[in-house]
């Protein structure tokens, strides 16, 4: 028998910080500016759950293509569900229009769609992966190959490449990301902990600047 399929899992969470001195040692995934949302799939049925527990498949169901992405599975992943503007950035201002509403009218899901950006593997098919490395669970998902309609998974970024390290977090600026993810390629998963080995990285355009003025007395 293998590990039965947990029901619900709370998202391990990242510290904020600068980009790791050890850059071999870490992923980097770009920083989705997004909902988190857990989902569970087993046969055709897809739950899902948001950072507090609660449900919200019926908020998104787009979230229904993983069934057709993983027929036969029971899996659990981890990601975050984000719209879009017109540029391809994500735009969390688009999202306030879907993030409420229980049971969106057709013309709406047309009007501000959704995608689930899966980041993470936390079960497959009898197997708890919360104690696999980073790199192990990736691997695995990558090998789910979900990358079809609203559904996808997009690749890490190996610390080690120091050059591609920078233009990426570069990149973010000049797109208006709103940064990086850095996940230690060895750390496990622990649901519902704020860990040091998962890192969020802003970088924020920055002036030099003299600012003079004056303010009214009395008399």
């Amino acid at each position: 028998m293998g590990d039965p399929m947990p029901t619900r899992v709370e998202p391990m969470l990242a510290t904020t910080g600068d980009l790791p001195a050890d850059a071999a040692r870490w992923g980097l995934e770009l920083k989705w500016d997004g909902v988190r949302v857990i989902t569970y799939l087993s046969g055709e049925t897809v739950r899902a759950t948001g950072r507090r527990g609660n449900e919200v498949a019926e908020r998104y169901p787009e979230l229904a293509a993983l069934a057709d992405l993983l027929p036969g599975h029971q899996a659990v992943l981890d990601g975050e569900v984000v719209a879009f503007d017109r540029a391809g950035r994500p735009s969390f201002e688009r999202l306030q229009r879907r993030m409420h509403i229980a049971h969106p009218h057709p013309r709406l899901i047309r009007d501000v769609p959704v995608r689930y950006v899966v980041f993470d593997l936390l079960y497959l098919d009898g197997n708890a992966t919360f104690d696999l490395p980073y790199r192990d669970r990736r691997e695995c998902l990558e090998e789910l190959e979900l990358a079809h309609g609203p559904i996808e998974a997009p690749s890490y970024l190996h610390g080690a490449d120091i050059q591609q390290m920078s233009e990426l977090l570069d990149y973010t600026v000049e797109q208006d990301l709103e940064g990086l993810v850095a996940k230690r390629l060895d750390a496990p998963y622990r649901p519902g902990q704020r860990v040091d080995y998962w890192r969020k990285i802003k970088k924020f355009r920055t002036r030099d600047v003299v600012i003079g003025g004056w303010k009214p007395g009395k008399g």
